[in-house]
């Protein structure tokens, strides 16, 4: 069961929004989201205590709110479960510059709902199918399979590479980092360094030009000098893919 909530302090627009998503929902994702139950609230509170009562898988979420506004809930629900996908919705095109540190799927603006909801609706389809996307890591203990957004990077040493996983875990394997690198087909990983391989959903900020910070534990990783400015190529295509 997926769970999508919508929250406005605009009633008559959270409505609409509403039954614009219920509607697309039906017509064209069936497959994915066939199974989400949708439910509005008019303040940040309330979603909150919905978040620790239950799974807050997506949220439409206003920014400009009385009381506790779309970014201040945005903060308590990633602190809930970091996995929620977080559309901002805003009539204000300025707030587009600061929704970046929470990682959204998509900022859809109020004047332009008709045109852009299809793709917002698209690009959250995607986004949970990528919760199932495995990898297979032949490891020193054995096949496994890795969830991709798991993993927060890939490090070499000596003969051996170590996959290092978002909780803390790490799998070894003897193979190079080469071979991962031809391995992985996902355009979320990027080799940034000769001894690490890095996932753009994983990164929490950018030291630049000298270093990538990575994961909850906010682990630097090194950025090669000559890999740089492919590094900032690929990662700006890969925001403007996560945004619309």
């Amino acid at each position: 069961m997926i769970n999508i909530l919508f929250c406005d302090d605009n009633t008559e627009f959270l409505s609409l929004l509403h039954g614009y998503v219920k509607k697309i929902m039906k017509s064209h994702f069936r497959d994915i989201l066939m199974d989400a139950e949708l439910f509005s609230y008019d303040n940040g509170k309330s979603v909150i205590s919905f978040a620790k009562k239950s799974r807050v898988d997506v949220i439409f979420l206003d920014i400009d709110m009385k009381n506790l506004n779309g970014f201040e809930v945005a903060k308590r629900l990633i602190e809930i479960n970091d996995e929620t996908l977080i559309v901002f919705v805003s009539a204000y095109d300025q707030f587009v510059y600061d929704v970046f540190e929470f990682y959204p799927v998509a900022f859809l603006r109020k004047g332009k709902i008709c045109d852009e909801l299809p793709k917002v609706l698209k690009r959250i389809s995607e986004k949970l199918n990528e919760s199932s996307e495995k990898l297979t890591v032949c490891t020193t203990q054995g096949k496994v399979l890795l969830r991709e957004k798991d993993i927060v990077f890939i490090h070499s040493i000596g003969n051996y590479c170590y996959y290092m996983l978002i909780n803390g875990i790490q799998h070894s394997c003897r193979d190079t980092l080469s071979n991962i690198e031809k391995s992985i087909m996902s355009l979320k990983f990027y080799r940034v360094h000769a001894a690490y391989i890095v996932n753009f959903d994983q990164i929490q900020s950018i030291d630049k030009p000298n270093s990538v910070i990575m994961g909850r534990n906010n682990v630097p990783v090194p950025i090669a000098q000559r890999r740089w400015t492919g590094f900032k190529k690929a990662y700006a295509e890969y925001i403007s893919r996560s945004l619309i």
